[in-house]
């Protein structure tokens, strides 16, 4: 579904606010700020021609979130208009289309437009804000009070592991599908075996001629939950008062329950719970010649688990299906692939499934304090520290939507980003009350808030301590979720939600925590 562009008015010198990143993230605090604050001076600068993040960029073949509607959707106005609790890239679109246009947000927008850099300024108290228009190039250089970025931790696709310039046949990432590609009859290659490849082998390979999957690891494939989910129960919930919400919260307790597992010591009883399901499912449904290869061997959790709702297990008994494990692809040349293995695989057509570059911290976006230290630098140096996922000293005004150490596993993002946005409403609220007091030619600087350094470092402990009792740092990290030029897991929030939600409402409400400077 294309947006409308925002008119030329959305970018002028100054604004209160200004947000980069029009995803999940950025649609929450923009909506927000206008439900919460009343607040309608913000921009949201958007490098797409629409809104949506990581749903207008994952449009590939059964492209799905693997968390029911019901909870995948915004707490102030969830998502009831669906038949099935799976509606696909197609219906999550649309969905985030409406809450844009119910809220009257969308003249708010500017896209195709990114953000080179921001810049604060000690003296001013202001954001300077340099963007750039994805097609001409021309720039722009606004300032603002408050800064959030939204651009999200999964938006930079992974480098393809090999030269693709001798291939004679296209090569795209799952994040970059090119629709214009038919692979009717085609031999297809897709390189990496994690939730977006379980999502597309099934679904493509109906008019594929071959398709062979090469994969390095092992995933741990479980069966969909047994939920309720047809066009008459899923029309119950809109029509019985309360029975909604009933659906909403199993759906959260159901992903908390898989969260109790990743614990080293007490989630030992759970992993094993969870491991005898998966082998059981996979005995029942895969085929025989991959079952064993399929069978994961580490504990349950230190990888997103791949809730085999589009049943990927089952297609792997397709005649024209190849799993070639543990492997990856060496070179690519006329329309032949070559693993390190040496396996020779035709190819018309090679998908990247492998993922994101999710230790480019906020890029392409460069953040600077009033010091002029980076923040992408300083992340780089000190272990990737913040205060409570979204907040870094020195850095006043600034939040940062699904930042390090945000993001979940086992449930919904979107309950994640809700809490913060709502934690940041209340932090910039006597901002917002100082600029309304303030006169046109009061002196600078103009108000802010920042956490204090010591408030940062006894949460980054805290956050830290926490952490080495999970699972997702044993031998050095086997997935995503760990950095690897540091070994420790920069992507994953170590407590539950209700803990994440405990946090940010504290938080919110210990303004002993925060420095405000030209504030009453």
């Amino acid at each position: 579904m294309a947006a409308t562009p925002a008119p030329a008015a959305a970018a002028p010198a100054h604004s209160t606010a200004v947000i980069v990143g029009a995803g999940v993230s950025g649609i929450a605090a923009l909506v927000q700020f206008k439900r919460l604050l009343k607040l309608t001076d913000v921009v949201l600068y958007e490098k797409d021609s629409q809104v949506g993040g990581t749903w207008s960029a994952n449009v590939y073949p059964g492209a799905s979130c693997d968390i029911p509607v019901a909870f995948y959707s915004f707490s102030f106005d969830p998502a009831k208009e669906f038949s099935t609790q799976w509606p696909g890239w197609q219906g999550l679109l649309k969905y985030y289309n409406r809450i844009v246009d119910k809220y009257q947000v969308r003249d708010r927008i500017v896209f195709r437009t990114v953000v080179d850099e921001a810049r604060f300024s000690r003296e001013t108290g202001l954001w300077t804000v340099q963007t750039r228009h994805v097609e001409t190039g021309a720039t722009h250089v606004q300032t603002c009070n408050i800064l959030v970025s939204a651009v999200g931790a999964l938006s930079v696709p992974a480098d393809p592991p090999f030269d693709t310039s001798d291939f004679d046949g296209p090569v795209m990432h799952s994040a970059k599908w090119d629709h214009d590609v038919s692979l009717k009859d085609k031999d297809v290659v897709i390189l990496g075996n994690g939730c977006s490849a379980a999502q597309i082998v099934p679904t493509i390979l109906p008019e594929v001629k071959s398709l062979t999957q090469i994969a390095r690891g092992q995933q741990a494939i479980v069966p969909p939950p047994v939920i309720p989910d047809n066009a008459f129960t899923n029309a119950l919930s809109r029509w019985i008062p309360g029975l909604f919400s009933v659906t909403r919260y199993l759906v959260f307790s159901l992903c908390e329950s898989y969260f109790t597992y990743t614990d080293k010591v007490d989630g030992v009883a759970g992993q094993q719970k969870m491991k005898r399901e998966s082998d059981a499912y996979l005995e029942k449904v895969a085929n025989p010649k991959y079952k064993e290869q399929l069978k994961y061997d580490f504990p349950f959790g230190q990888k997103r688990r791949i809730i085999d709702f589009l049943k990927y297990a089952p297609a792997t008994n397709d005649p024209k299906f190849t799993l070639v494990y543990p492997d990856t692809i060496k070179s690519a040349k006329g329309h032949t692939v070559t693993t390190e293995k040496g396996v020779e695989v035709p190819a018309d057509v090679i998908v990247l499934s492998t993922g994101f570059k999710v230790t480019d911290y906020l890029h392409p976006l460069s953040v600077f304090n009033g010091e002029g230290e980076s923040l992408v630098e300083r992340l780089k140096k000190n272990g990737v520290k913040t205060y409570l996922t979204s907040m870094v000293a020195t850095y006043p005004n600034f939040f940062l939507l699904m930042g390090p150490n945000s993001v979940t596993g086992h449930s919904s993002v979107i309950i994640n980003s809700e809490r913060t946005v709502e934690m940041m409403v209340e932090l910039v609220k006597p901002v917002l009350a100082a600029l309304a007091k303030r006169d046109k030619d009061a002196e600078p600087p103009a108000p802010s808030v920042e956490v204090k350094q010591e408030v940062e470092d006894e949460w980054f402990a805290r956050m830290r301590a926490e952490m080495e009792k999970k699972v997702w740092e044993n031998d050095g990290g086997i997935s995503w979720y760990v950095d690897p030029n540091i070994g420790k897991c920069t992507t994953l929030f170590p407590w539950g939600q209700l803990e994440f939600q405990r946090q940010t409402r504290e938080a919110a409400a210990s303004k002993d925590r925060f420095i405000y400077t030209a504030t009453a």
